[in-house]
């Protein structure tokens, strides 16, 4: 128990000594990987042989649906990224919180897995809008401290996992009121 407790204080430490922007640039990525590995472990359900095993795609939604939790805790908790947003996103606060409204119903229908297709429609073009509003803004996260290529790794990933929102509405299945009630 002990080395557990000096292990705690001792990565405490090494963590106070970094600028609080570079541990925000490296969470933003490990969010996004997190956001990929969901999507590559939907397209592993999707490209299996006929017996799917559903564990697999609730594990991927599940994990969407943390990276977009996460995601918006992240812009919303963190002063610098929720005045980036502000500054890049149209309606300056306003439309901070109508993203943040989106971003919660896409994370709160992933992490159940209850109208993942219609919420997934809904989050794609939020995603490349604020991609291109926000992380494609090179000159204000050159000024942050961001490297050139982490910010090119940053939008990649995200039109990768737009991307994997695309090939899941591909490879599902739309369930209508009609189909339920015949069942």
């Amino acid at each position: 128990m002990e080395i557990g407790k000096e292990l705690f204080f001792c990565i405490l430490e090494l963590m106070s000594s970094y600028p609080i922007c570079l541990l925000t640039f490296q969470i933003k990525m490990s969010l996004r990987a997190i956001g990929l590995a969901g999507y590559n472990l939907l397209f592993a359900h999707f490209t299996m042989a006929p017996p799917r095993s559903p564990s697999l795609r609730r594990l991927g939604e599940t994990l969407v649906g943390i990276y977009l939790a996460c995601s918006l805790y992240m812009v919303l908790q963190n002063p610098e990224e929720k005045a980036a947003y502000i500054k890049h996103l149209p309606l300056g606060t306003t439309g901070l919180y109508i993203y943040a409204v989106f971003m919660a119903v896409c994370a709160l229908c992933y992490l159940p897995g209850m109208f993942v297709n219609d919420v997934t429609q809904a989050l794609i073009p939020i995603l490349l809008a604020t991609t291109l509003l926000h992380d494609c803004q090179f000159q204000h996260w050159k000024r942050q401290g961001m490297d050139y290529w982490n910010q090119i790794r940053m939008v990649s990933d995200n039109f990768a996992i737009a991307l994997g929102g695309l090939m899941y509405i591909a490879c599902t299945k739309k369930v209508t009121y009609e189909d339920v009630k015949r069942d």
